[in-house]
């Protein structure tokens, strides 16, 4: 009981509120574990100690207010069997778990199919890096006639801040910069105080959950090519028209397990291209639906680390092979042209890829994808190595297409190739 994420509370069907069982919510789990069973008991000898699973009900959600605080949560589980254990050998113990979807922290939804809110906040690993603003600043004076020795600190708190960076028929894009809790320490000799950033959706009528989900995600594809890492949410809330904040609970990794880094370290960062962000950002969510399903294959190639050096060769092939074709408007463009066109965007020493390897490339997709070649291209096949350095390329090629067609000027271009160059041998 003492693991934060193990919240003890009464849990129900939403469409039965009387029938209501105890449990613990493994919230980074994603997990629900009843001390019991909506279902209760069944007729049938329960004699012996077992695992098994079993079908359990299909309703929309899952409703319960915790023990300690009485804050409500709403559950969305997956439609497949939970697990069901019987416990103790005289007595016949059934206790359920569910294996849950969104976790929702603040109030009760009967149905979240179509849940719409007024306002989506969303915390990114290094945004507030990025964005390089903030509401807290220190002045320090230093005594004339020794200058290492300061004489006084004058820490200056301002308002939440808030820095608009898009808007739209349907939405608005803003960094929302707020001011963590104050925490003294007696006999308050030390003071502690935070500071972060949201990235801030805010419709400018009614939107889905799911809308404002691919609207957040298609920003983050955006601010990790921005600083050369994979990021996943660290946090979601959302606000109801009353108000209400409601925290929608994401199984990714804390911000604790994002190393620290700085701005220098980025690719580029949002001072680059603040000036034309309504343009930058009307190109990027205007292409979204465009190159959808190159989109989609960029997120896996991006987010799945654990992917082997097949399927990510394979997987980039396509995606600049896609977003070429749709470009170009030619549906029947070749790898190695696909390539060639990405690769020629750079001054000729700059091109990461050697003219020679465009068909290598192509020779090496059609192998894995199981299509007959000839048996003289079969040399030209890549190794492992030469597969996981030519995917490091092409990815680059791909980021670097997709800058050049938002429109940034040359010198971000050029500042960008230099600090990739590094990690494309």
């Amino acid at each position: 009981m003492n693991d934060t994420s193990r919240i003890p509370g009464i849990w129900w069907m939403s469409d039965d509120p009387e029938n209501h069982v105890a449990g613990d919510l493994l919230l980074h789990n994603g997990k629900l574990e009843l001390n019991g069973s909506f279902d209760g008991m069944k007729d049938g000898v329960w004699g012996a100690v077992s695992a098994g699973l079993q079908s359990v009900r299909r309703d929309k959600t899952i409703l319960g207010i915790t023990r300690n605080g009485g804050k409500r949560f709403t559950l969305e589980f997956f439609d497949e069997p939970s697990f069901t254990y019987t416990m103790s050998a005289t007595g016949g113990y059934k206790a359920d778990t569910y294996t849950l979807g969104g976790i929702f922290e603040g109030s009760h939804f009967i149905d979240t199919q179509e849940l719409s809110f007024s306002d989506y906040y969303v915390e990114l690993p290094y945004l507030f890096e990025w964005v390089n603003d903030g509401i807290i600043s220190i002045e320090t004076v230093f005594l004339k006639d020794k200058p290492l020795a300061a004489s006084s600190s004058n820490v200056k708190l301002e308002a939440p801040k808030e820095i608009q960076a898009f808007k739209s028929e349907d939405f608005q894009l803003s960094f929302s910069i707020y001011r963590g809790g104050l925490q003294t320490s007696p006999p308050f000799r030390r003071v502690h105080v935070s500071q972060g950033c949201f990235l801030r959706v805010k419709p400018t009528r009614g939107m889905a959950l799911a809308e404002a989900r691919s609207i957040i995600m298609h920003f983050q594809r955006l601010l990790g090519i921005a600083v050369g890492k994979n990021i996943e949410p660290i946090r979601f809330e959302v606000r109801s028209d009353d108000g209400d904040k409601i925290i929608v609970h994401l199984r990714n990794p804390s911000s604790a397990d994002y190393k620290l880094m700085y701005i220098e370290q980025m690719n580029f960062i949002f001072s680059d291209i603040a000036q034309d962000s309504q343009r930058v950002f009307e190109k990027w969510y205007g292409d979204m639906e465009k190159h959808s399903d190159m989109f989609d294959l960029f997120s896996s190639i991006s987010s799945d680390a654990g992917k082997n050096t097949n399927n990510q060769f394979k997987d980039i092939v396509s995606a600049i092979e896609g977003y070429v074709s749709v470009e170009t408007g030619k549906l029947d463009i070749s790898p190695d042209k696909a390539i060639k066109t990405l690769n020629e965007y750079l001054q000729k020493e700059n091109r990461p890829i050697p003219p020679g390897d465009y068909k290598k490339i192509r020779i090496t997709r059609n192998k894995l994808s199981h299509l007959t070649i000839k048996s003289e291209d079969e040399a030209s096949v890549l190794h492992t190595e030469g597969k996981w350095v030519s995917a490091k390329r092409m990815i680059f090629l791909l980021e670097y297409a997709l800058l050049r067609n938002l429109g940034v000027d040359n010198k971000m271009l050029l500042g960008f190739y230099d600090k990739r160059k590094w990690h494309l041998n």
